[in-house]
């Protein structure tokens, strides 16, 4: 019998997961505190139905939550999804993906690694069992490298997006180019390259050692106090790694 599930939470993560099981043909049932004060079920009668709560709230409320509601809690099996954090009688399923505020379509999410924290001796995890109607790919890590992890899906994540963010925002206000059409083939291009050669897909004047171009591109930055550092942050780490700059 497939297990029933509480999903708890209406941000962008529930917003995408809720509907990715109950069109894979979970038992689900949604709860949040703005829907309970609008009139929706009551948390303590959602949970009472269900199996498994999958807890899809901020990392930082994830503890207080199962302490503030023990008592309704009490014998279910609970799920959070933070990459950072392990919490004492949860399993953690981190989803590595950045969830919009729409809805993911069916077909993307199924696409989607899960990260766990427990592997058996025999390198099997507990995905399966918490979620039989998903063919997601998933893993697991120790609980000990869930920082570290967590920490390179912000920086791969993150400051490529603030970078991204930046230089649309300079070529649309200082050069007076639409970003989408300038910007988009080149990033997919980027992306290729690195599917095509993950570990060594670096390109332009740092990888092939070009001083000279790489100086006109630090003092054309001298105006943009966000974008000057980010450069100078990878010559940086290019020479760390002994890439000629």
């Amino acid at each position: 019998m497939s297990p029933r599930y509480a999903l708890i939470g209406d941000g962008r993560l529930a917003t995408s997961l809720g509907p990715y099981l109950h069109q894979s043909g979970a038992a689900l049932t949604l709860w949040s505190r703005r829907a309970e004060a609008s009139g929706g079920l009551a948390l303590r009668d959602v949970v009472s139905e269900a199996d498994i709560v999958l807890l899809a709230i901020s990392d930082g409320a994830i503890e207080g939550f199962a302490a503030e509601h023990r008592a309704i809690l009490k014998g279910k099996r609970l799920v959070h999804f933070s990459g950072a954090h392990s919490f004492e009688g949860m399993t953690g399923w981190h989803p590595l993906f950045s969830f919009p505020a729409h809805a993911v379509p069916l077909n993307q999410m199924s696409t989607i690694l899960f990260v766990g924290e427990e592997m058996d001796e025999d390198g099997n995890t507990d995905f399966g069992d918490i979620f039989p109607m998903l063919s997601n790919p998933c893993t697991a890590i120790t609980k000990e490298q869930k920082p570290l992890y967590h920490a390179l899906a912000v920086l791969s994540g993150n400051l490529v997006s603030f970078t991204w963010n930046e230089v649309a925002r300079v070529a649309e206000e200082e050069l007076g180019l639409p970003p989408v059409p300038l910007l988009v083939p080149y990033f997919r291009s980027l992306i290729d390259g690195f599917t095509a050669s993950p570990l060594d897909s670096l390109t332009g004047p740092v990888a092939r050692g070009d001083q000279a171009t790489v100086e006109k591109n630090l003092a054309a930055l001298e105006s943009q106090p966000a974008l000057r550092p980010l450069y100078d942050a990878l010559l940086t780490a290019a020479a760390r790694k002994g890439i000629p700059s």
